[in-house]
This record gives C-alpha cells, structure tokens and sequence, in this order.
C-alpha cells in the first residue's frame, strides 16, 4: 500500500495504490465488475504495464464510461492501462484506506522506494494466506519465532518488525 498520484489527462489526485499479485481479489473477496483482474501474466518479464482502478476513480476520473478500458493512467508518472474496475472501496493492506489503483508487483518500482528490490530496510509486505484452522497453533509458534528473528537481525527499536497473522472467512 503507497501513496501514489494519480493522472489522467491533467487531472491529478493524491491516493493510494497496492501492489499486489494475481489473485488477491480472489483471496480477499474482491471482485472485478468491470474488464478483468490483474493476471499472472501481467506480472511476466515485459508485460505491458495495466492496473485495475476503483470504481470511486471510473465515476470521478472517467464518468463511469467504458472506454476507460483501455485508457492510460500515470501512477506517480508511469503510465499503466486500465484493464478493469472493482468495487473494492479499501484496502486490505491497512484498514480504512481509500484506493484507487492496484498494480502487479512486475511494476512495483512506479510506488515503492527506489531501494525496495536490494535494501531490505526498504521493504514492507503483507502476505495473505489460506490455511486450514487446525494449523493455527503451530502457525502462531512459527509466526512468534519469525517475529524474534527480524527482531534480531534488524535491532532498530523505532522499527515495528512483526510477522503475525489474523483469521477471516472468505467465501470461495
């Protein structure tokens, strides 16, 4: 989840974009209503550059108008393609927030810090995951050792390093 500004034509919105792989939706219960998802493919060395935008972006940016299909949108100056538009009014990366685009972790460089890809400083993720319920003890003992772990190899005390994990129902 980043910051990220938002153009089309020489309109220009501060929001917030996700990277994200191909079958987030699926795993969170988002859907697309309109066009596709992001693919697998679309995360393959020299894949064109597409996002997926919010509805909230298809009514202010495009009228809710289908050629925005198709249409280019510059995230933080990179130009993606629009390939579909999903309802999704939050992200699941941080509760409450509002965004508007979501784009395959190939083009992750257009949001996050220049450094991301070599310096682990850099970096922040949220993973999800499906499991069955009965491995949820053995999963919080792993995720408490992987929690000391980044707390000894990267000792800062101003950094909040934490693997954990929470349970929600998705419908398949």
């Amino acid at each position: 989840l980043q910051p990220a500004v938002l153009r089309v034509g020489e309109h220009e919105v501060q929001t917030l974009a996700e990277v994200v792989t191909a079958g987030y939706g699926d795993m969170v219960g988002t859907v697309v209503t309109t066009g596709r998802a992001l693919l697998e493919a679309d995360a393959a060395p020299g894949a064109p550059p597409v996002a997926v935008i919010s509805d909230a972006a298809w009514r202010d940016l495009f009228g809710r108008q289908t050629t925005a299909l198709g249409a280019t949108i510059r995230l933080n100056g990179t130009a993606f393609t629009i390939v579909g538009v999903s309802p999704q009014t939050g992200s699941n990366a941080f509760f409450g927030a509002g965004v508007d685009a979501w784009v395959s972790t190939a083009y992750a460089d257009a949001l996050l810090s220049r450094g991301w890809r070599t310096d682990r400083r850099d970096r922040f993720w949220n993973m999800l995951v499906r499991f069955d319920e009965a491995s949820t003890p053995e999963l919080r003992t792993r995720a408490a050792q992987a929690t000391a772990d980044l707390a000894a190899a990267w000792p800062d005390p101003w950094r909040d390093r934490r693997v954990g994990f929470e349970t929600k129902s998705v419908a398949c």
